[in-house]
């Protein structure tokens, strides 16, 4: 289901014609798991992937958290046990000692926490394939592309999640500020709702060299997913963190590696996937399955017979019109 519209997102029109590229893999777990793939932004490989462009950053390091406009002086809890957060581990990402508070600045929060529970799934906004897609893919074996539209993607999701769905901004990172960010010295801190929109902006901007990609995001309620893994994220005065959860360092052998782990006051852990899976209908989702120019026609059967046993119309699946010579 979805969420009703943020101002702050633009969603595409219902029929906007969208492709998902993905390979035979991908598409074998999206069938058998009858869901899709939503991923942690922070195992994109772009190391600017949800974070401030330099002048926005530039903007947030002016304003710390200490100052009048945020919560910080504002937290009863904070306040009443300085002492213990003086002398607590580094670690505890939302609570450093007190010396440290003037260096602590929104983007902080932003890479340490929004980051590691805002999962998302891309989709391109085209009506015909992109060679230089197709290009991304081919290393990773055969491929294929979904194309639907938006409505179709809307009536599709099965799932309880709630979900946002918005188109990318490109920007230049060097020069132009992320939505939002450009007065960051006058929001208001203490507005959960503002925090969350200062949340959310960077998930849905990417550098100009992306632009081709044309691309439009789904992405998991951010506020959901913390409910899910935190349990809460407004136990003290200030609506941005959990006062008895910090970003843990620290490794095991025996924990799994797709995991971020977020410890508790008590020294307890807790693991944060890097993938969430959504339930779908994937014959309502579906309007072609497109083959990738690089794969051999003789692909397509295969793919047709899995897609009848999973009762999803085999003539969906489609060759390339992308002719190579």
């Amino acid at each position: 289901m979805f969420l009703k519209n943020k101002r702050y997102i633009e969603r595409p029109p219902d029929g906007t014609p969208v492709m998902h590229y993905l390979n035979i893999y991908q598409l074998l777990s999206m069938l058998y798991r009858q869901s899709i793939c939503f991923s942690s932004v922070t195992i994109y490989e772009d190391i600017l992937e949800s974070t401030l462009s330099k002048p926005s950053y530039k903007e947030v390091l002016s304003h710390p958290l200490w100052e009048d406009n945020t919560p910080v002086k504002k937290d009863k809890y904070y306040c009443s046990r300085q002492e213990h957060f003086r002398n607590d581990s580094p670690g505890l990402i939302y609570h450093p000692p007190e010396a440290e508070w003037e260096n602590e600045t929104f983007s902080n929060l932003i890479h340490n926490l929004s980051r590691h529970f805002m999962y998302i799934h891309c989709w391109s906004t085209a009506n015909e394939e992109n060679i230089l897609m197709w290009d991304r893919y081919r290393h990773q074996g055969s491929s294929v592309a979904i194309k639907t539209t938006i409505n179709q993607i809307k009536k599709a999701f099965v799932c309880a999640e709630p979900l946002h769905i918005g188109k990318i901004q490109y920007k230049d990172y060097d020069t132009e500020h992320i939505t939002g960010f450009k007065n960051y010295g006058k929001k208001n801190l203490l507005d959960p709702d503002t925090v969350e929109e200062l949340f959310y902006q960077p998930i849905f901007h990417k550098q100009n060299i992306y632009k081709s990609e044309n691309e439009v995001r789904i992405v998991i309620d951010f506020r959901y997913m913390t409910d899910i893994h935190l349990k809460t994220m407004c136990l003290s005065e200030i609506p941005f963190y959990d006062k008895n959860w910090g970003l843990s360092e620290k490794r095991h052998p025996q924990w799994e590696e797709d995991c971020v782990y977020f410890r508790t006051s008590s020294n307890n852990y807790v693991g944060v996937p890097n993938t969430w899976w959504v339930k779908v209908n994937l014959d309502q989702l579906i309007e072609h399955i497109i083959l990738s120019p690089y794969v051999a026609s003789y692909t397509k059967e295969g793919i047709r017979g899995v897609l009848h046993k999973y009762s999803i119309d085999p003539n969906k699946v489609i060759e390339s019109s992308i002719e190579l010579g």
